[in-house]
């Protein structure tokens, strides 16, 4: 009797530690696909380590394209194409969840220019400026369709906003004398950037199309706030960027 209630206590044991095909010890059914080792960077970014009970998707991503500084002074002053000036790069990384959310912290950079000169109506002016300018955000994202969640992944398209922190080092100067000026070296406010994403590609890379808009609270991102009528609204970017997005880590999912 007591080799028989030794033998099923044995087999039982063996029995409860077997994991089959399609059930973990934890009784969650797994998917037929699961995710969190399908990563192709995982392993040199440490994520492999996780093996995938970390919730979500984590995605690495580089933006570059030109960008637009829309403040008090003229257009910009070079009418030559230049990858120095009026362009911007960003570098970000992600984390989306079931659901269509996530969210994205990134660092943006760009160098700007403008004047008055030639301009038809401020060229009385004379102001030029040149202005390195930073950006620190952290911004919601909302699936409208795709994602790493959706069947449907060949193509994402997502909305994005929240709140940064700017600063900017600007050079400016206008025309002798130069009355009705306001000028500010350096600046530094918060900063509320939105706008829109379209990618194409599969659950591990990505590219598409970014358009941002970064509001400052400020209006020193061109160094300069002439008391002028019609100067009423601070400065802000607008950016049109090409955007290269891969996928470091995806927990394993679940039906």
């Amino acid at each position: 009797m007591k080799n028989s209630v030794a033998i099923m206590v044995l087999l039982a044991l063996l029995l409860s530690g077997l994991d089959s095909p399609a059930q973990n010890r934890f009784g969650y059914k797994q998917a037929t696909k699961p995710e969190g080792e399908g990563l192709t960077f995982g392993n040199v970014f440490g994520f492999g380590n996780i093996n995938g009970l970390l919730p979500g998707a984590i995605y690495l991503s580089l933006s570059a394209g030109p960008s637009f500084l829309l403040g008090d002074v003229c257009g910009p002053s070079s009418k030559a194409v230049s990858l120095g000036k009026n362009n911007m790069v960003s570098l970000g990384v992600s984390r989306v969840f079931r659901g269509g959310l996530g969210y994205e912290l990134s660092f943006m950079y760009g160098q700007y220019d403008g004047s008055d000169i030639g301009s038809s109506t401020l060229n009385y002016r004379g102001y030029c400026y040149d202005s390195k300018i930073g950006e620190m955000s952290l911004t919601g994202e909302w699936y409208l369709f795709g994602g790493p969640y959706s069947r449907h992944s060949v193509q994402t398209f997502y909305l994005l906003g929240g709140i940064g922190m700017i600063y900017s080092h600007c050079n400016s100067y206008g025309k002798e004398p130069v009355p009705y000026r306001i000028y500010k070296n350096s600046a530094f406010s918060p900063s509320i950037p939105f706008g829109a994403c379209y990618l194409i590609g599969n659950r591990s890379i990505q590219v598409g199309v970014e358009v941002t808009e970064h509001y400052a609270f400020n209006d020193y991102l061109d160094g300069v706030k002439p008391y002028t009528t019609g100067n009423k609204a601070n400065d802000f970017l607008a950016h049109f960027a090409l955007k290269l997005r891969i996928r470091l880590y995806q927990d394993n999912t679940y039906e």
